[in-house]
């Protein structure tokens, strides 16, 4: 992956294959897709998708999937900084994940803090 950049852009109808095809092994259900995703592209082939929720104040992690050999590349690193992005520009204060996963050590090291039961990373 060293060299290549990570092709980031909002999911459309015509991901729906790519996407339930990164879902399928992650207990993601086609109920729980988010209404708004974001598909990263690496050399043209699928390697992440994230679903976010808005509310006014804060922006709600629902998945965020990256393929398996591509994990630990900073694939889930650079969609955090995607999903942060679109998040300020709804003018949300804070991006959440109340689903907790196996990695909260990865969304730890990318300055998320525990709030309770969900982890939060602030946006101001």
């Amino acid at each position: 992956m060293k060299g290549q950049r990570l092709f980031v852009r909002p999911a459309t109808k015509s991901d729906d294959t790519s996407i339930r095809k990164l879902l399928e092994n992650h207990n993601v259900t086609t109920e729980e897709l988010a209404t708004e995703q974001l598909i990263g592209f690496l050399v043209g082939t699928p390697a992440a998708v994230a679903g976010v929720s808005f509310s006014p104040s804060e922006a709600e992690i629902q998945y965020l999937v990256v393929r398996p050999d591509l994990r630990k590349k900073r694939v889930g690193r650079v969609m955090i900084g995607e999903l942060a992005a679109l998040a300020r520009q709804r003018g949300a204060s804070r991006l959440v994940l109340r689903k907790r996963t196996p990695f909260d050590e990865a969304f730890r090291r990318l300055g998320f803090v525990e709030s309770g039961e969900t982890l939060v990373l602030s946006l101001e």
